[in-house]
């Protein structure tokens, strides 16, 4: 089966630094603070930080509730 929209951007991206999160685990509304946070540690830790399509991508997933 397709995988969920913006599943594979926030593996390759959050998957840097640790296991993918549970869109389940914060309200649609407060991943996108949540997202500026970890990239203030993707830029600490010199990591790849997500062109603007994959941020918006992995919004889109965090922002789904999808849980698998």
């Amino acid at each position: 089966s397709a995988l969920p929209p913006g599943l594979k951007e926030t593996r390759k991206i959050c998957g840097q630094c640790h296991g993918l999160p549970s869109p389940s685990q914060y309200h649609p509304a407060a991943w996108p603070s949540v997202v500026a946070r970890m990239e203030g540690l993707i830029v600490k830790n010199n990591r790849i930080m997500p062109t603007a399509e994959e941020k918006a991508a992995i919004l889109t997933y965090l922002q789904s509730g999808w849980n698998k």
